[in-house]
């Protein structure tokens, strides 16, 4: 799981985003594993939560970001 939330840092490390901490992490089992997490991440100081997924089939040495977006809290 750690290399999943350094996969995660780096690619807000590409943005303007600040990696703060993983809130939630889930997984299902697919032709691998999907694994989708909830990750706190702040810019400028102002701290939202965003949800990843990433799919990752270890037997082949592949991992992906299937989804990254800003979590809606109604």
């Amino acid at each position: 799981m750690f290399d999943l939330v350094f996969m995660v840092a780096l690619l807000l490390q590409n943005s303007n985003l600040e990696y703060v901490a993983l809130v939630s992490a889930k997984q299902q089992v697919v032709s691998g594993m999907i694994y989708y997490l909830e990750i706190e991440a702040s810019s400028g100081g102002v701290k939202k939560l965003y949800e990843a997924k990433i799919w990752e089939k270890p037997w082949l040495n592949f991992k992906s970001l299937q989804d990254f977006k800003e979590k809606q809290i109604p």
